[in-house]
């Protein structure tokens, strides 16, 4: 376990004995490895849902919160999942401005998410949204009634066009 003092860049400061190039020669390291240990965070079953939607010829699209050039540095270490995505988005304010626009388009969209009081909030301006909310991550951040969902549980087959179809599944019936 880290110590809660510990601080990475005095550390490097330490190792690289005031050489420059060898600061950054170690900085670059430790990024690589943390970069490439982004797949142990998936959720179980994520790389399985995204490969059976693709099958069915849905695009999947990977939309994150956060500072745009980390979670785009994030994604970039998610070298199982990373090659599977039709298209990134990467939102730094509210992720139901950017849900708009799919509506809007009229393509088939799910959103599958870890966050409850981020699903309410884009439930409560896109009430036709099909939205799934994964148990974990954030599931239990608010009080709610929405059915809670393991990536394994979540096909295309729930999905048809017919509309009592998803409103059963997303109900969870």
């Amino acid at each position: 376990m880290v110590p809660p003092d510990y601080d990475l860049l005095e550390h490097l400061d330490f190792l690289s004995q005031g050489d420059p190039r060898r600061k950054h020669y170690l900085s670059v390291r430790c990024e690589n490895l943390v970069r490439s240990q982004m797949d142990r965070f998936l959720y179980p079953g994520a790389i399985a849902a995204v490969r059976q939607f693709r099958d069915a010829q849905w695009e999947v699209h990977l939309m994150t919160l956060g500072s745009p050039a980390f979670q785009a540095w994030k994604v970039s270490g998610l070298t199982t999942l990373e090659p599977l995505l039709h298209r990134k988005v990467f939102v730094g304010t509210r992720k139901v401005d950017y849900l708009k626009d799919y509506l809007e388009s009229g393509e088939r969209t799910l959103f599958i998410n870890d966050n409850a009081r981020e699903s309410l909030e884009i439930l409560e301006s896109l009430p036709s949204l099909r939205l799934a909310l994964i148990d974990g991550g954030y599931c239990h951040n608010t009080d709610h009634s929405l059915p809670l969902f393991k990536l394994d549980q979540i096909s295309p087959s729930h999905f048809s066009n017919a509309v009592g179809d998803d409103e059963r599944f997303l109900k969870g019936l």
